[in-house]
């Protein structure tokens, strides 16, 4: 019992100290160790930092509300939309394709293309009109592009259907023309796996069967015809 009350105080003198040491303000703990002559190797607080403020790379304090006060990081550059987001090359290696704000009227996001022979003449065109891209990506023809969309269009109620488009008619002249290959309403669509055998063909997830399961469909980009592929047993998350 002797052993375990000495133990128990020392305890107590340690804690007693900790205590002190935390509560203590840290300008005070650094004129205690200079009043007994303590230097440290590597000073870990700097009297600028102490002072809320900060030294540029001359040494000449930076102070809130002076000449010299470093300035804010524009909000723009965390918050603002990126011009260049989710690039792709098209599998023939001749178009890029990527999503970025359209700088006419502000909004965002527009899946753009621009021909890689091309990419010095900043002629980069818009393909598809709806501006609530998540994802995007190429189909093995070279010419498609697929993207998931919400449909419902509002927020927190995230229904995305997989929409097909022809990216390269804007430089034919012609207006892409975009179709819904996972239709339904409350249908999800995910997953999607483009078949470089089958060019003209995918595999997609759509919970158009049953709403708490995603069965995996084939579908023809060409007709946007939909197939049964898989039934999911029960257990699969995630093709």
């Amino acid at each position: 019992m002797q052993v375990l009350h000495i133990t128990l105080l020392q305890l107590c003198l340690f804690l007693q100290s900790l205590r002190a040491f935390i509560t203590t303000p840290v300008r005070d703990r650094i004129k205690a160790q200079r009043k007994h002559g303590y230097k440290s190797k590597c000073s870990p607080f700097k009297p600028s930092i102490l002072k809320n403020s900060f030294v540029d790379k001359d040494g000449i304090e930076l102070k809130n509300g002076s000449s010299n006060t470093i300035p804010m990081i524009p909000r723009e550059i965390i918050f603002g939309n990126l011009e260049y987001r989710i690039p792709a090359l098209s599998p023939d290696g001749k178009y890029l394709a990527y999503v970025g704000p359209n700088h006419q009227d502000g909004s965002c996001c527009y899946i753009f293309v621009q021909e890689v022979s091309k990419l010095d003449s900043n002629d980069a065109k818009i393909v598809c009109p709806d501006n609530r891209i998540r994802n995007f990506f190429w189909a093995e023809d070279s010419t498609t592009i697929l993207y998931y969309v919400n449909s419902s269009g509002k927020p927190g109620d995230e229904t995305y259907h997989l929409w097909s488009i022809n990216a390269v008619d804007v430089f034919k002249g012609s207006t892409p023309k975009s179709i819904d290959l996972t239709p339904g309403e409350k249908v999800n669509a995910k997953n999607a796996i483009a078949n470089p055998v089958r060019k003209n063909e995918i595999l997609v997830a759509t919970n158009a069967r049953n709403s708490s399961l995603f069965d995996m469909y084939r579908c023809n980009i060409d007709t946007a015809e939909l197939v049964l592929d898989t039934i999911n047993p029960g257990d699969v998350i995630a093709w």
